[in-house]
């Protein structure tokens, strides 16, 4: 079947980041891990039980999240709210796609047709879901050590940048005291969507000043979709103040 082909390539793009070949046994959380729940769902119709990649999102999700908040907490002397946008930067949604699309996993997913002619090789949720998956493979069969030495070594630039940088990454306090000093008010920040199962929930946040929406974004929990949300309206009142300077 396709996902255990599949499964067998992405051993391959493994090898690459120093893990052993396993056997036949251990390809099985890889197959499952490329599986897509569109793929799943056409293979059962067809009378093949195939499971949905779902499990292991969940697992590595986890393990990501672990892994990540360890390393800011023992490498860098950062407060507690810094570190928290550092995680959450480095585990968003498009950060871990564009790690699966280097690592190749673009093409080795596994769709359902109807994902597959809407373009769904492209979207960063489906992307990113995958390497969560992939994470939680590499976490059942090569255990703890190996799968922190893996997150570290596709994500730990990212972690050192941003937790060493001067950019400015919590853009909520950022947008809150540029408001502050502006306008002389607080944005508020409303939850208006929140959508797809409990593992895998998608958050969409709007900021207003006072009756004024100024930016929308979507993210996998309510402080990602936040931080992005106040990113694009800092950016926003940014880019009106420098125009009336002109």
């Amino acid at each position: 079947m396709m996902h255990r082909e599949n499964a067998r390539k992405l051993l391959d793009v493994l090898k690459r980041h120093g893990f052993e070949s396993v056997n036949n046994g251990a390809l099985e959380p890889f197959a499952v891990a490329l599986s897509h729940s569109s793929y799943a769902n056409e293979m059962s119709q067809s009378g093949s039980i195939v499971p949905s990649n779902e499990r292991l999102e969940f697992l590595g999700d986890a393990v990501l999240d672990l892994v990540v908040a360890d390393h800011l907490y023992n490498r860098y002397e950062l407060s507690e709210g810094r570190m928290s946008v550092v995680k959450a930067t480095v585990v968003s949604e498009a950060s871990l796609a564009s790690v699966a699309r280097n690592l190749g996993l673009k093409d080795l997913i596994c769709l359902g047709k109807g994902e597959e002619r809407t373009g769904g090789r492209e979207k960063n949720s489906i992307l990113a879901d995958a390497f969560e998956a992939l994470v939680g493979a590499i976490y059942i069969v090569f255990g703890w050590d190996r799968v922190k030495k893996f997150i570290l070594s596709v994500l730990g630039e990212s972690v050192r940048e941003l937790a060493t940088s001067n950019v400015v990454v919590d853009y909520k306090t950022a947008l809150q005291e540029l408001t502050q000093s502006r306008f002389k008010i607080l944005p508020e920040y409303r939850v208006v969507a929140s959508e797809g199962p409990s593992h895998a929930r998608r958050f969409t946040v709007e900021v207003w000043l006072q009756d004024d929406k100024i930016a929308t974004a979507s993210g996998k929990s309510k402080k990602e979709a936040q931080q992005k949300a106040a990113k694009i309206a800092y950016e926003i009142l940014k880019e009106r103040e420098e125009s009336q300077c002109r």
